[in-house]
């Protein structure tokens, strides 16, 4: 399903969907669990990289999303619970 306007947005799945394409545009990862830490060493995601990902969700979502970081913790750092606090941030 396509969204378009404010509900492509707000739209979990969306969401969960331009984070993913995001982290494999820079990093070349695909096939993240929801679940996994991206912090983890395991994961070789540079922290550098983060910068990048987190501005292509911001330009493909038209949304400021670095202040995410500023009230949560490391555990905001999964597919998951990122898309979560979009989603909250979206509202």
């Amino acid at each position: 399903m396509e969204y378009e306007g404010e509900d492509a947005v707000n739209s979990y799945e969306n969401i969960e969907k331009v984070v993913r394409e995001a982290i494999t545009d820079v990093t070349g990862l695909t096939d993240i669990s929801k679940d996994a830490n991206l912090l983890d060493q395991e994961m070789e995601i540079l922290p550098t990289n983060f910068l990048y990902i987190f501005d292509i969700i911001e330009e493909k979502l038209g949304l400021n999303i670095g202040g995410i970081l500023e009230h949560q913790t490391y555990s905001v750092m999964t597919i998951e619970n990122l898309v979560c606090a979009i989603v909250n941030l979206a509202k």
